[in-house]
């Protein structure tokens, strides 16, 4: 099974402002490597967490989105549009966002130069098998992601909300059409062997009278 996740970066998000051919753009940090969370309650489990380098080799970035407070109506920004690019390096995976031209685009802009923006949060899509559990030197529980799926969401966090790390969240639209485009593959994919296999069989059959006949 997979779940969608919602994490919280309020330290070293590195956020900044600035203008480049007149044109307003946004960067930060939004995923953490080898950085221990704040205590994280989930599946009835109390435990910190660390994301390694190699659990985002394979995730796929090409649904992520810009947002604010995680609000649908408030896209500044797409992997689709080539308006939100993210790129790697040894302390996490940073982005860079060339807002749209809207009036809370606009906003937004100014609430980060003005440190208004608290931190920034992301909604990843991890498996059941993309981590594992362990128990520290101090008895505390530990996750370590090996695996992150996808990366649906990037978001700016406002002061109002008091972001934690702590706090995760299912935002299930997100997921829903995440997965709902996988199993549709998936049953591309049943489809296609089961009318090969049709045809094989009648092939076979085909083979068989003929062969009966001249018998």
């Amino acid at each position: 099974m997979k779940n969608s996740e919602n994490r919280y970066v309020i330290e070293n998000s590195k956020l900044r402002a600035y203008t480049e051919d007149n044109k307003k753009i946004i960067e930060g940090r939004a995923i953490p490597f080898n950085s221990e969370s704040r205590l994280l309650y989930e599946d009835n489990k109390e435990f910190n967490e660390i994301i390694v380098p190699e659990a985002t080799e394979n995730s796929d970035f090409s649904r992520a989105y810009l947002t604010y407070n995680h609000s649908r109506d408030d896209v500044f920004a797409t992997v689709r549009a080539n308006s939100l690019t993210t790129f790697k390096d040894e302390e996490g995976i940073s982005f860079r966002a060339i807002l749209n031209n809207t009036q809370k685009a606009n906003d937004m802009y100014e609430m980060v130069r003005s440190g208004d923006i608290a931190g920034l949060s992301f909604n990843m899509i991890v498996g059941d098998r993309d981590y594992t559990y362990s128990r520290g030197e101090d008895g505390k529980l530990k996750r370590v992601i090996h695996n992150i799926r996808a990366i649906l969401e990037i978001s700016l966090i406002s002061g109002l909300m008091t972001p934690a790390y702590a706090e995760t969240k299912v935002w299930a639209r997100g997921f829903d059409e995440y997965l709902t485009q996988e199993q549709e593959a998936e049953r591309k994919k049943k489809e296609f062997c089961t009318k090969n296999k049709n045809f094989i069989e009648k092939k076979i059959d085909i083979y068989n009278i003929s062969n009966n006949e001249k018998v």
